[in-house]
């Protein structure tokens, strides 16, 4: 869940109550509810600085080995005290800071099991918050970087050509609910080269595209989520609005809220392709950094030496190298080898807020790059063309190359009548090019899609001609659709039968106000994201730990000051930190040193205890006698404790 559905789940009581926190104090005397806070990057840095040193250290241990999957309590009060360098007890009492302060949240499944979550969609700030990776990008004086190969086409540009591949063969499904193979073939091509990363990183195909390539299946959620498909009898069905609202974003913008879609569904799925994905989005676009450098730092970051625990250099490295794959498969990175070794730089901005302040601040609107019709039929679109342009060149024309650069469409005979077939016009067509372009036509275009027309009897009982008159083409004008070819885009289509256009005409005009993020549910069954589409119960009370059972049963004098107490009293003591997990303060020669006890050990006719001494902010093990201590006191975290 990412914090706006947390939002709707959580009272507004509880959502005051993580406000008071210390840690969104100054969120909170700016004015700002928890949902809008704990989205801003701002005072989430601020909150996190404002965390205990044991609730800092708690959220750094779960963030590393976890990332932002739910976790069983069980395995976290096992393996979290390690990691952290912290006693159970601590531990709870940090978990207890962060439940209280709305960063951490409690869940359950239908059996009971508790199960403990960072929101999706803060993970990334969180994550660089307690463990920042500060790599500079380099220089590149001398220019020596050998690309490692052609960059593939953004994101957004793949999902148009497989949305249209869809239009194209018609969204008729068979009786078991499933597009026809023939759709399949087609509309998973464009997407065909991220089908090996979205497997390594988990992803299989859902319920509903069980038959279905990852590329397409992937296509079909996002198209799902977004309401621009929608199921009906026996057939999906686009919804013009939303897909026109959706062609018509920024660029910038409408691949930065894929990113962010798919850093909380794809790379979400292995707490290590997490890691990367939040280390990557926050560098920036247009800059190279070393590999090395950025993964090295990561490892550092993500070692666990307090009490011997492994690092975890083998699976950080592959869940690197699995979101990297999958980065460049759409199109966002690009890999190039320098003296230094291999390097990476993005293509887009990874983050939609830094495209939205980006696209704000560009000096005027922005314009669709124009077509080039040549004389023989070829129709060259720009990388900036407008999607709404190439969305209606699918139609019309054969797709021949597509390449990073350059977009090159074919027209035909076939194209146009089966663009003729899906509601245009000869002179829709016409006009058509002719603003894409802002030129007159060629005449041998315009003479062959006049013969192709007549040909296709589409025009029967009447000679293909224009009308007489043109709309004028402005000079510098904005090379969209005009209102009046929109229109009668629009009036010749609706005489069609619903479900044979498949291929909608687009308001180009529309003005709509986008989404902040792509939804992120419910799922549409297309893809399966393992626990993401499991059903937690979220808890807003039971989540809190209980660390100290039976305290009313404890001498005061235990945990209120230092004493020094026979053998006997000091191995009962001991016994209840153990049973607490707690630690205790011993007065060793003079000095006051915590100490964690791990095991009570009877060694003959005496005893020893053996743990974790902590010394100058390093621990080391050791074994102790009664006799080696002169004062002691029982330690609660939280109560008369240092976190």
């Amino acid at each position: 869940m990412d914090v706006k559905q947390l939002s709707k789940r959580i009272s507004a009581g509880k959502q005051a109550e993580f406000m008071e926190a210390a840690v969104w104090q100054p969120a909170a005397q700016a004015g700002l509810r928890w949902p809008d806070a704990a989205v801003n990057a701002h005072y989430m840095e601020l909150a996190a600085g404002l965390l205990s040193s044991g609730a800092r250290a708690v959220f750094r241990a779960l963030l590393a080995r976890y990332g932002p999957a739910p976790v069983l309590e069980e395995h976290l009060l096992r393996e979290g005290p390690a990691d952290a360098g912290l006693s159970r007890a601590e531990f709870r009492f940090g978990m207890n800071e962060l439940l209280q302060g709305g960063l951490l949240f409690a869940a359950r499944r239908s059996w009971g099991e508790r199960y403990y979550f960072t929101a999706l969609d803060s993970f990334r700030v969180w994550l660089n918050c307690v463990m920042p990776v500060t790599v500079p990008p380099i220089t590149n004086k001398d220019g020596r970087l050998e690309m490692a190969e052609e960059p593939a086409m953004p994101l957004g540009r793949q999902l148009l050509a497989s949305w249209t591949e869809l239009a194209r063969c018609g969204l008729e499904l068979t009786a078991k609910g499933q597009l026809a193979k023939r759709t399949v073939q087609k509309a998973g091509q464009p997407l065909a080269a991220a089908n090996a990363p979205l497997a390594r990183l988990g992803s299989v195909s859902g319920d509903l595209g069980a038959s279905y390539p990852l590329g397409l299946a992937l296509a079909l959620e996002i198209a799902r989520r977004l309401e621009l498909l929608v199921p009906q009898q026996k057939v999906l069905v686009w919804q013009t609005a939303a897909l026109s609202e959706w062609m018509g974003m920024p660029a910038l913008l409408r691949e930065s809220m894929l990113h962010e879609w798919c850093m909380q569904h794809l790379a979400a799925q292995k707490p290590h392709a997490a890691h990367a994905a939040a280390v990557l989005s926050g560098l920036e676009a247009g800059k190279w950094y070393e590999e090395r450098q950025l993964t090295g730092q990561l490892l550092e970051l993500l070692q666990r030496p307090q009490h011997g625990g492994e690092s975890p250099p083998l699976s950080l490295l592959c869940g690197w190298e699995e979101w990297v794959e999958l980065l460049l498969a759409f199109g966002w990175l690009e890999r190039a080898q320098s003296p230094a070794g291999p390097v990476l730089r993005w293509r887009i901005e990874p983050l939609s807020s830094r495209a939205a302040a980006s696209h704000e601040a560009s000096a005027g609107p922005l314009r669709s790059a124009p077509v080039i019709v040549e004389p023989n039929g070829d129709v060259i679109a720009f990388p900036h063309s407008s999607f709404t342009l190439l969305w209606e060149l699918e139609l019309i024309g054969e797709r021949v190359s597509s390449a990073d650069r350059l977009t090159v469409y074919r027209l035909s005979a076939a194209s146009t009548a089966r663009a003729l077939k899906q509601g245009r016009t000869l002179e829709s067509i016409l006009l058509f090019l002719q603003e894409a372009s802002g030129m007159e036509l060629p005449p041998l275009v315009r003479s062959c899609l006049e013969d192709w027309t007549f040909s296709s009897g589409q025009n029967e009982g009447s000679e293909p001609r224009l009308t007489e008159s043109k709309p004028e083409i402005e000079s510098g004008t904005n090379l969209e659709l005009k209102p009046e070819l929109k229109s009668e885009l629009k009036s010749e289509s609706n005489s069609l039968p619903e479900p044979s256009r498949s291929f909608p005409i687009l308001d180009v005009n529309l003005e709509g106000r986008y989404q902040e993020t792509i939804p992120p549910g419910p799922s549409s069954g297309m893809l399966y994201n393992g626990w993401l589409e499991q059903r937690f119960e979220l808890l807003e009370e039971d989540g809190l730990q209980q660390p100290f059972p039976e305290l009313e049963r404890v001498p005061v004098s235990w945990v209120k000051q230092f004493r020094a107490y026979h053998h006997s009293t000091k191995k009962e003591m001991l016994e209840r930190a153990l049973s607490w997990h707690s630690p205790v303060q011993l007065r060793i020669a003079g000095d006051l040193l915590a100490f964690v006890p791990d095991k009570l050990e009877q060694e003959g006719s005496g005893w020893a205890v053996s743990g974790w001494l902590r010394e100058e902010e390093r621990q080391r093990q050791v074994t102790l006698t009664p006799d080696m201590w002169e004062e002691m006191k029982l330690v609660l975290p939280g109560m008369n404790g240092f976190l």
